[in-house]
């Protein structure tokens, strides 16, 4: 349970609208973390060299944390990893990577280094009582463990700095999770906390990147409540937003999971045929980082399944081969039993 809630915290933070602001221009930390994805181990020793002469340069470290993230299987990168990650956390708390998948540590896989994190936030949320991104940021690292203590760390975000949309984002991110994991009434109840966060946290976000990420989670948290004719109206908003930001890492993954919502919310409406529109248009996403790790939605194609649509759930299926490709053996397998006439077990 734990791995999984560190995959969708990490997940969920890399939607985030990240920037930073190194003199006059602003800048896309998400975009440097890409390309130090891409860099080759000369370039990054480059970095490094310069790194010694100006310990400040947070973009260098932005784009060597993406370098070494990548290649978490060597033990050396994984130590350069955890070294540039407590660094960030150290000196540049209140920065959007500071809140991203790479500066995340596990108690379990990373010991010591986990143990030294959690001290540096503990400071950082004592020597900066009224920042509202370095208390989020300290909140997305004690959601692992403590949800109790990151939940009062949002709160208090959201007090110290109301003209933030840090705060309630994150409490909106932690209280659609906890949703998630209920199956009972409570599911729903959690869900319309979430949105109520969402929205409080949208109305101080402009028309901007920032906006295009947290409509998803508005709109998923608006299904999940009940709220069906908020539920369209935010997917709707999000997938005109997308035709300018067709570019953005986020953009495969909100175009996916925004069609489920919709065709769920078509569903709820007896539309069928513009539920399974729906799925095909998720399939035909150009797909995310997101999706080639924990895979494809399957909760709209489960439920066009329970209503005999199996053809379209198989259509789904091919284009989501090319999505998933860790997955393809068990996408194989689900289209073996669908072609059976049974409903195979998606997981969770």
């Amino acid at each position: 349970m734990l791995v999984i809630k560190r995959l969708f915290l990490a997940l969920a933070a890399v939607g985030l609208a990240a920037t930073i602001v190194i003199a006059a221009p602003v800048i896309n930390e998400q975009t440097f973390a890409a390309e130090g994805a891409n860099m080759s181990a000369s370039q990054a020793a480059q970095l490094e060299t310069k790194l010694m002469a100006s310990a400040n340069d947070l973009a260098s470290r932005v784009k060597l944390l993406g370098y070494y993230t990548n290649k978490t299987y060597d033990s050396t990168f994984s130590l350069a990893r955890q070294r540039h990650g407590l660094w960030v956390i150290e000196h540049r708390p209140d920065c959007a990577t500071a809140g991203l998948p790479y500066t995340q540590f596990d108690p379990v896989l990373d010991g010591q280094v986990y143990q030294k994190a959690k001290n540096l936030w503990l400071k950082n949320i004592k020597a900066k009582p009224k920042s509202a991104p370095t208390l989020a940021n300290a909140a997305l690292f004690f959601m692992q463990t403590d949800e109790t203590l990151a939940e009062q760390i949002l709160l208090k975000a959201a007090t110290a700095d109301p003209k933030s949309p840090a705060g309630p984002r994150r409490l909106g991110e932690l209280y659609l999770r906890q949703s998630s994991e209920r199956l009972d009434a409570g599911r729903s109840k959690l869900a319309a906390k979430a949105l109520v966060q969402f929205e409080k946290a949208l109305k101080l976000t402009p028309q901007c990147v920032g906006r295009f990420h947290m409509l998803t989670g508005c709109a998923s948290a608006a299904f999940e409540s009940g709220d069906m004719k908020k539920a369209g109206t935010y997917s709707n908003e999000l997938l005109v937003m997308a035709e300018k930001f067709g570019g953005d890492l986020s953009y495969g993954d909100a175009v996916h999971r925004v069609n489920l919502v919709r065709g769920r919310v078509a569903l709820r409406a007896g539309d069928v045929h513009k539920a399974k529109a729906c799925l095909i248009a998720a399939g035909s996403t150009p797909g995310s980082t997101e999706i080639q790790t924990v895979g494809p939605g399957m909760e709209l194609a489960r439920e066009l399944l329970a209503k005999g649509e199996r053809d379209v759930v198989l259509q789904y299926l091919d284009l989501c081969e090319g999505l998933w490709e860790i997955g393809r053996a068990d996408i194989e397998s689900w289209k073996k039993t669908i072609g059976e006439g049974k409903t195979p077990d998606f997981g969770s």
